[in-house]
């Protein structure tokens, strides 16, 4: 039955994302777009995600994936699993030259029957693979050919590797993180504990810093120094709210605290926090040293996963009440062309039942999910194909291309955000907003009714004016 609910909830993505709908699609005053056949030259494309193509992986389960170009050539490595044969485990190459139509083009067999896949990472044309007790090292300059040049044994895990020139560094899951030089990837050279005391979080690297993650915060570290010298922390300053942990045991608010940082990424001198229950962090390390939060988005949800592409994040929302209510998940898209001042672009529902976390690469995001297939029948897993501008543009009738800006989920949210503003300003439509239970204020904003308030936008009581704020349509008159 689950099986059935999960394909049916596939089918109406493709169906409603894909494509314009009254539901997905035009603002309360305006007409339905259109799809044409026939679209001039660089049409300006919109930002409307929507699942374009597929990737069936049969019984072999996604363990870890990333996207990287070699030669100019776009591809994605997958570690893989098959229980069905013994626990193998298999290096994946797809190329992605046509990205809607993925195509295996090399694979390589690790004979690591005990080892699960945790992380992939890639340092020029070497690919590091990372189990449980192991560290591979894989030549993939021809991608086709796929060739093991190296593996170090360990008695502990060497997880989430990142390459600072030529070495690399693992957190190793006893509160350590282990360095190897790679410059000679045939004789990798172990180069031992070159800090103690990590929580064996995520580990990313930016220039010649490591970022680290603890359930305190964020650590930023110096790689140029033996033992790596620890420059700058920052800590969420909201701490554990006690409405959210009232009435927890001891066991499940250590959880909740433990896993509050749950993922960091870099860009230019920012740092990026998935920080669980307690939103999206943006952090200024110009100065690592002093590290200073610049910018927060609250969201009513649970945020462990994001991905920078450009000119976006992609956050990833596994919130219980999504999952319960509705069986789906949540990816996020926050515009930070304005890393002070992000906001939320769109979003879109996927599948709950994901796999791994998502690979985001240009105007794409590989999504992997598995279809659960019972007592009887096995469990398939597969990928979703998401177009970020999988919008229609229309033509007028000038033959100039319009673009379609829908009101939906993203742009909703984000004018509500905008709208709120400072927590003691008032304005009428926030006012109403708070009178009709849509939002709620406090020392975090954990309610946001955005169905409710698109559902009055169509139904022309709001409307999001030019400069992207929440307003009353001329015509309505507050009661």
């Amino acid at each position: 039955m689950k099986k059935f609910i999960i394909v049916v909830i596939s089918l109406m993505l493709l169906v409603l994302c894909g494509c314009p709908s009254p539901e997905a699609g035009p603002t309360s005053n305006t007409s339905s777009p259109q799809p044409v056949t026939s679209i001039p030259e660089a049409p300006v494309r919109t930002l409307s995600p929507g699942v374009v193509a597929s990737y069936d992986f049969g019984e072999r389960a996604i363990m870890a994936s990333i996207q990287e170009e070699i030669a100019g050539e776009s591809y994605l490595f997958l570690g893989t699993y098959l229980e069905a044969e013994q626990n193998e485990y298999t290096l994946q190459i797809l190329s992605l030259s046509e990205p809607e139509k993925p195509m295996e083009v090399g694979s390589l067999f690790l004979e690591s029957p005990e080892n699960n896949i945790f992380s992939i990472t890639l340092s020029s044309t070497v690919l590091i693979v990372s189990t449980l007790n192991e560290l591979w090292l894989v030549d993939v300059s021809i991608p086709e050919k796929p060739t093991l040049l190296s593996r170090m044994n360990y008695d502990f895990p060497m997880v989430w590797p990142v390459i600072i020139g030529d070495t690399a560094y693992c957190n190793t899951g006893t509160k350590h993180i282990s360095a190897v030089d790679i410059s000679d990837a045939t004789q990798p050279k172990d180069l031992g504990f070159v800090y103690e005391e990590s929580e064996g979080g995520i580990l990313k690297s930016y220039g010649s810093f490591l970022y680290g993650l603890s359930k305190e915060g964020l650590h930023i570290y110096e790689s140029s120094s033996r033992p790596l010298q620890e420059i700058g922390f920052y800590a969420d300053p909201t701490g554990i709210e006690e409405e959210v942990t009232a009435g927890m045991d001891t066991e499940h608010r250590e959880k909740l605290e433990k896993n509050r940082f749950m993922w960091v990424e870099a860009a230019g001198n920012y740092v990026y926090l998935a920080c669980g229950f307690s939103g999206l962090r943006v952090i200024d390390v110009a100065d690592p040293s002093q590290p200073k939060e610049v910018a927060h988005l609250d969201f009513n949800g649970t945020l462990d996963w994001l991905d920078i592409s450009g000119s976006y994040a992609y956050v990833f929302n596994t919130s219980r009440e999504l999952r319960k209510e509705k069986d789906v998940v949540e990816v996020l898209i926050v515009d930070i062309s304005e890393p002070e001042t992000p906001r939320v672009a769109d979003s879109i529902l996927l599948p709950e039942n994901w796999d791994r976390y998502p690979v985001v690469t240009g105007d794409y995001i590989y999504y992997f999910f598995n279809i659960y297939g019972g007592r009887d029948t096995p469990t398939t897993f597969s990928m979703q194909i998401i177009d970020i501008h999988a919008g229609f543009a229309s033509v007028t009738e000038d033959n100039s291309i319009e673009t379609v800006n829908p009101v939906n989920r993203g742009s909703v949210w984000s004018a509500v955000e905008r709208t709120l503003g400072s927590y003691d300003e008032s304005n009428p439509v926030k006012d109403d907003l708070i009178k009709r239970g849509l939002v709620s204020l406090g020392k975090q904003r954990g309610h946001i009714d955005v169905e409710k308030i698109l559902e009055l936008v169509r139904e022309e009581v709001y409307v999001i004016d030019e400069q992207g704020y929440l307003q009353f349509e001329p015509a309505y008159t507050p009661q």
